[in-house]
């Protein structure tokens, strides 16, 4: 069974082809921060949902300022006493791919090498391969 977002206008599941990219995090099993998470998103879709035995929340749902990153590997984790913010409706394209703003040129002796970092508009980086 896939992984489905919990929040009501988000549609996206861990298997469809546009959320490889995509980290889903498990509803907090500490009471607190799970009445927290709760709070959040009753207050913004003016309803009373309650999280079932199994619910996930995808990680567009988060600020950058919430993921703690772990280096080569590539995984995601939550900051403890992180809660969702970002409700607003969102689409995936079936490539998502950041949005270059910033290129750094790494060899700066040699300008015409593809030895760059491309700085993304979500504070991440693409390193050359």
């Amino acid at each position: 069974m896939p992984l489905n977002c919990c929040i009501p206008n988000c549609k996206l599941q861990k298997d469809d082809p546009g959320c490889l990219n995509l980290s889903f995090f498990t509803v907090p099993s500490n009471q607190n921060t799970r009445n927290e998470w709760l709070r959040r998103i009753n207050k913004y879709f003016n309803m009373e949902m309650e999280f079932k035995k199994y619910s996930y929340v995808c990680s567009l749902h988060f600020e950058q300022s919430c993921f703690n990153y772990g280096g080569l590997s590539k995984t995601i984790r939550l900051k403890k006493g992180s809660c969702p913010t970002i409700f607003e409706k969102h689409s995936l394209k079936e490539n998502h791919e950041p949005n270059i703003i910033e290129m750094i040129e790494i060899d700066q002796d040699n300008p015409s090498s593809d030895r760059s970092i491309n700085i993304c508009n979500d504070n991440t980086y693409i390193l050359p391969v």
